[in-house]
């Protein structure tokens, strides 16, 4: 009699309290539901604030209603926004139906898309002043990502040219080579000579290329110095000199 009360009481408790309910898809609609809030709160703002600047009809009024934007890199990406960190803040950048993306590669603008973000993009978005820590997005323009590339200097004999490509030996082991190209903004000087160009090059001269180096290990020269004569490395001392100098003393 008392088990059968015990289980009775159990199953009173679990139909009138559903503890099984699945709370993690709850959490998810809640958190849903509260980006939707603030993106219909943004939108007023927004919307009440150009309303007032078209009201005013001026050129300077119609100027501030582009003008703001802020610019940084994404650090995170989530379901319907992401957050782009500037110089100074960490912004939530929200988005809804009506956000444009567009992708700037040196060539005509590109329209992309959300999915298309990735985290270290750098980015530019419209709609946002640069001192608030959120906002809509009507906006988002992606730049292309900066390259760094390692900066290089070399010395050796030059042993082959091929139009703009160089081919500079070490000064001492030859097997280790360096391939440089030259450009029209590579500055090359020689002694006697303030200006001296690619044709004042020849198979054996000793240079100095500086420039920067890519994956593929090519330096592209930046400067050329043309070194005169020959490189006699540093004289070492001999037993014989020491062993005079030491007699003198």
């Amino acid at each position: 009699m008392k088990k059968i009360l015990i289980s009775a009481i159990l199953m009173s408790i679990i139909f009138a309290n559903p503890v099984f309910a699945d709370t993690e898809k709850d959490a998810t609609a809640a958190a849903k539901k509260k980006v939707s809030e603030r993106i219909e709160k943004l939108k007023e703002k927004i919307a009440t604030k150009e309303g007032r600047l078209r009201k005013e009809a001026t050129q300077e009024a119609k100027r501030q209603l582009g003008k703001h934007h802020i610019k940084g890199v994404i650090t995170q990406i989530l379901e319907d926004s992401f957050q782009v960190q500037t110089s100074k803040l960490t912004v939530l950048i929200l988005t809804d139906t009506d956000t444009k993306y567009v992708q700037i590669s040196g060539g005509p603008k590109q329209t992309i898309s959300f999915s298309d973000l990735k985290v270290n993009d750098r980015v530019s978005v419209v709609g946002i002043d640069k001192k608030d820590l959120e906002g809509l997005a009507k906006l988002v323009v992606r730049h292309p990502r900066q390259k760094f590339l390692k900066k290089r200097a070399v010395f050796g004999t030059l042993t082959s040219i091929d139009g703009n490509n160089l081919i500079i030996s070490h000064i001492r082991k030859s097997d280790i080579l360096w391939q440089v190209k030259v450009t029209d903004e590579t500055r090359i000087k020689k002694v006697g000579k303030n200006r001296a160009t690619l044709a004042d090059l020849k198979v054996g001269d000793r240079l100095v290329a500086v420039g920067t180096v890519d994956d593929a290990g090519v330096i592209t020269a930046k400067f050329l110095f043309i070194s005169p004569g020959k490189f006699k490395g540093i004289p070492l001392s001999t037993p014989s000199a020491t062993t005079a100098t030491n007699s003198a003393q």
